[in-house]
């Protein structure tokens, strides 16, 4: 890439990396052949996220400060959906599990849930005072969860498309947000360095998590839950214990802000990337 990787994502398979570059590049690379296997070229602007289809085979979407969402089919290299309607740049993206429903987040301050079998406009959510960052889906309820520039996380129900629950606690931008696979642990990260977690059975705080020397980018817990990955603005990626919180291991290599990073689906390996123009693959010691 010859700009800063702001997305990364792993296929379900564990066996493709999509990253998606400020050059306006997505680019997938095989880990078992370790070469770069296809380029997706189409987006006006820079990309700011990359996911795969979790029931398609052959899809990823990617989304842009062109203010669009692109579905791509991987056997082609084509574009096969131009999902229009934000009012402005899109940041954050996630699939539902097992589902063609998709959600992106925008800087026009909602989110639009998608469906990417038809490539049509389910419903949007409306309710952050700013840039909505980052979107995921409760693996196995109905919630989905924001995290915006108005220094809160909200949670809405997929059903209704109701806000149920304004999550605050940190003082500034949310920028990261996950939801472990058990459904009820939530994580955000923010530019106050800090990376909180909650419980959303009692929507109670559960740690706050301090180490990190710069603002908090992208939070990921890993299949199965037992880590969860934070990467910063300090350069630095930590795994953390979510049964205890303590840090067990700092991933330095990158040399400037880390943006995002994915955990394989095993959990046996994670990829991150970087405003240093690099991604990496990462084999933590458990």
């Amino acid at each position: 890439h010859s700009a800063p990787v702001h997305g990364i994502a792993v296929n379900p398979s564990g066996n493709l990396v999509a990253t998606a570059s400020w050059d306006h590049f997505c680019r997938i690379f095989d880990t078992d052949l370790e070469k770069e296997v296809g380029v997706l070229s189409g987006h006006m602007l820079g990309l700011y996220a990359v996911k795969f289809s979790p029931v398609r085979r052959d899809l990823v979407a990617t989304v842009s400060s062109d203010q669009t969402c692109r579905l791509w089919s991987l056997d082609s290299g084509e574009c096969i959906s131009v999902l229009e309607g934000h009012k402005d740049e899109v940041n954050g993206l996630s699939f539902k599990r097992g589902t063609n429903l998709l959600a992106t987040a925008s800087d026009d301050t909602t989110c639009i849930i998608w469906d990417a079998e038809r490539g049509v406009a389910v419903t949007t959510l409306k309710g952050h005072r700013n840039t909505v960052y980052g979107v995921c889906f409760q693996p196995c309820g109905h919630l989905i969860a924001t995290s915006s520039f108005d220094y809160t996380a909200k949670l809405w129900d997929a059903r209704c498309s109701k806000d149920v629950q304004t999550i605050r606690g940190h003082v500034e931008d949310v920028i990261g947000v996950d939801i472990d696979d058990s459904g009820w642990l939530l994580a955000t990260g923010s530019d106050d360095k800090s990376c909180r977690i909650w419980d959303l059975r009692m929507c109670s705080p559960l740690a706050v998590l301090q180490e990190h020397s710069g603002e908090v980018k992208r939070v990921a817990f890993s299949p199965y839950g037992r880590l969860l990955a934070t990467t910063s603005g300090d350069t630095t990626v930590r795994l953390y214990d979510t049964a205890t919180f303590e840090c067990l291991h700092i991933l330095s290599a990158h040399s400037d802000h880390v943006f995002d990073v994915a955990w394989s689906p095993t959990a046996d390996f994670l990829v991150t990337a970087s405003h240093d123009r690099l991604w990496k693959v990462w084999r933590p010691r458990t």
